[in-house]
Protein backbone atom coordinates (compact mmCIF):
# COMPACT_ATOMS: atom_id res chain seq x y z
CA UNK A 1 0.00 0.00 0.00
CA UNK A 2 1.35 3.30 -0.68
CA UNK A 3 1.67 5.99 1.80
CA UNK A 4 1.34 9.66 1.50
CA UNK A 5 0.48 12.82 3.24
CA UNK A 6 -2.62 13.96 4.52
CA UNK A 7 -4.82 14.95 2.09
CA UNK A 8 -2.71 14.08 -1.31
CA UNK A 9 -5.37 11.88 -3.77
CA UNK A 10 -2.70 9.01 -5.19
CA UNK A 11 -2.72 9.20 -8.83
CA UNK A 12 -4.92 6.20 -10.60
CA UNK A 13 -3.09 4.97 -13.99
CA UNK A 14 -5.69 4.55 -16.96
CA UNK A 15 -7.30 1.94 -17.30
CA UNK A 16 -7.26 0.50 -13.36
CA UNK A 17 -10.99 0.05 -13.74
CA UNK A 18 -12.00 2.46 -10.81
CA UNK A 19 -14.27 4.81 -13.07
CA UNK A 20 -16.12 1.87 -13.99
CA UNK A 21 -16.27 0.48 -10.49
CA UNK A 22 -17.50 3.79 -9.27
CA UNK A 23 -20.09 4.28 -11.80
CA UNK A 24 -21.23 0.39 -10.88
CA UNK A 25 -20.92 1.22 -7.85
CA UNK A 26 -23.29 4.52 -7.54
CA UNK A 27 -25.59 3.24 -10.29
CA UNK A 28 -26.20 0.25 -7.44
CA UNK A 29 -26.68 2.88 -4.67
CA UNK A 30 -29.10 4.55 -6.82
CA UNK A 31 -30.99 1.55 -7.94
CA UNK A 32 -31.51 0.71 -4.02
CA UNK A 33 -32.95 3.86 -2.96
CA UNK A 34 -34.98 4.26 -5.96
CA UNK A 35 -36.53 0.23 -4.45
CA UNK A 36 -36.45 1.31 -1.58
CA UNK A 37 -38.88 3.84 -1.77
CA UNK A 38 -41.30 1.60 -3.67
CA UNK A 39 -41.21 -1.27 -1.71
CA UNK A 40 -42.00 1.35 0.91
CA UNK A 41 -45.10 2.60 -1.29
CA UNK A 42 -45.94 -0.31 -2.26
CA UNK A 43 -46.43 -2.01 1.23
CA UNK A 44 -48.64 0.83 2.31
CA UNK A 45 -50.62 0.60 -0.25
CA UNK A 46 -50.87 -3.22 0.44
CA UNK A 47 -51.62 -2.94 3.95
CA UNK A 48 -54.37 -0.25 2.70
CA UNK A 49 -56.10 -3.00 1.04
CA UNK A 50 -55.99 -5.05 4.08
CA UNK A 51 -57.90 -2.85 5.93
CA UNK A 52 -60.31 -1.65 3.90
CA UNK A 53 -60.97 -5.14 2.29
CA UNK A 54 -60.00 -7.55 4.36
CA UNK A 55 -61.67 -9.34 7.32
CA UNK A 56 -60.48 -8.52 10.76
CA UNK A 57 -59.68 -11.82 13.29
CA UNK A 58 -60.92 -11.45 16.72
CA UNK A 59 -56.97 -9.82 17.51
CA UNK A 60 -57.85 -6.51 15.53
CA UNK A 61 -55.32 -8.25 12.65
CA UNK A 62 -56.67 -8.10 8.73
CA UNK A 63 -56.67 -10.70 6.67
CA UNK A 64 -56.86 -10.62 2.61
CA UNK A 65 -57.20 -13.61 0.19
CA UNK A 66 -55.73 -12.98 -2.82
CA UNK A 67 -57.98 -14.08 -6.03
CA UNK A 68 -54.95 -16.05 -7.13
CA UNK A 69 -51.55 -16.79 -6.11
CA UNK A 70 -48.86 -14.74 -6.80
CA UNK A 71 -44.94 -15.42 -6.44
CA UNK A 72 -45.92 -18.49 -3.65
CA UNK A 73 -48.46 -14.99 -1.66
CA UNK A 74 -51.50 -16.01 -1.19
CA UNK A 75 -52.42 -13.70 1.65
CA UNK A 76 -51.99 -10.26 2.99
CA UNK A 77 -51.85 -10.34 6.76
CA UNK A 78 -52.03 -6.84 8.32
CA UNK A 79 -50.84 -7.89 12.09
CA UNK A 80 -51.76 -5.58 14.60
CA UNK A 81 -49.39 -4.99 17.11
CA UNK A 82 -49.81 -3.19 20.19
CA UNK A 83 -46.74 -2.06 22.57
CA UNK A 84 -46.97 -0.81 26.42
CA UNK A 85 -44.93 2.16 26.83
CA UNK A 86 -44.20 3.34 30.47
CA UNK A 87 -44.98 7.32 30.17
CA UNK A 88 -42.27 8.80 32.82
CA UNK A 89 -43.19 11.43 33.46
CA UNK A 90 -46.65 10.09 34.77
CA UNK A 91 -45.70 7.05 36.32
CA UNK A 92 -43.08 9.15 38.27
CA UNK A 93 -45.98 12.02 39.50
CA UNK A 94 -47.97 9.19 40.25
CA UNK A 95 -44.97 7.02 42.17
CA UNK A 96 -44.72 10.26 44.11
CA UNK A 97 -48.09 10.95 45.21
CA UNK A 98 -48.63 7.38 46.22
CA UNK A 99 -45.43 7.66 48.07
CA UNK A 100 -43.66 5.05 46.26
CA UNK A 101 -41.02 6.70 44.12
CA UNK A 102 -38.03 5.52 46.24
CA UNK A 103 -39.11 1.62 45.63
CA UNK A 104 -39.29 1.62 42.25
CA UNK A 105 -36.22 3.54 41.08
CA UNK A 106 -32.75 2.50 41.16
CA UNK A 107 -29.63 4.88 41.23
CA UNK A 108 -27.14 4.10 38.17
CA UNK A 109 -23.79 5.73 38.40
CA UNK A 110 -21.83 6.86 34.79
CA UNK A 111 -18.65 8.57 34.48
CA UNK A 112 -19.21 11.98 33.28
CA UNK A 113 -16.87 12.43 30.35
CA UNK A 114 -17.50 16.28 30.40
CA UNK A 115 -16.20 16.09 34.07
CA UNK A 116 -13.30 13.31 33.22
CA UNK A 117 -12.10 15.61 30.31
CA UNK A 118 -11.95 19.25 32.31
CA UNK A 119 -9.92 17.21 35.25
CA UNK A 120 -7.54 15.89 32.49
CA UNK A 121 -7.29 19.62 30.88
CA UNK A 122 -6.57 20.92 34.67
CA UNK A 123 -3.49 17.91 34.42
CA UNK A 124 -5.35 15.94 38.01
CA UNK A 125 -5.41 13.33 35.49
CA UNK A 126 -2.23 12.28 34.15
CA UNK A 127 -1.83 11.97 30.29
CA UNK A 128 -0.88 8.56 31.18
CA UNK A 129 -3.93 7.59 32.50
CA UNK A 130 -6.30 9.48 30.54
CA UNK A 131 -4.48 7.07 27.50
CA UNK A 132 -5.22 3.92 29.33
CA UNK A 133 -9.16 5.12 29.64
CA UNK A 134 -9.50 5.15 26.11
CA UNK A 135 -9.33 2.95 23.53
CA UNK A 136 -9.11 4.16 20.16
CA UNK A 137 -11.39 2.50 17.32
CA UNK A 138 -10.47 2.85 13.45
CA UNK A 139 -12.75 2.53 10.90
CA UNK A 140 -13.08 3.71 7.00
CA UNK A 141 -16.47 5.38 5.53
CA UNK A 142 -16.84 5.79 1.94
CA UNK A 143 -17.60 9.07 0.52
CA UNK A 144 -17.60 9.72 -3.41
CA UNK A 145 -17.35 13.57 -4.03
Amino acid sequence: MAVRSKGTPKRVAKGSGAIGIVKEYVGARKLREMYSKKENELKEKLLEIAAEQGEQDDKGSDWFELPEEVEGVSKIYRQKRVSQVLQQDVAERELQRLGLWEECTVEITVIDEDALLALAFEKKIPDSVMKKLYEEKTSFALYLK
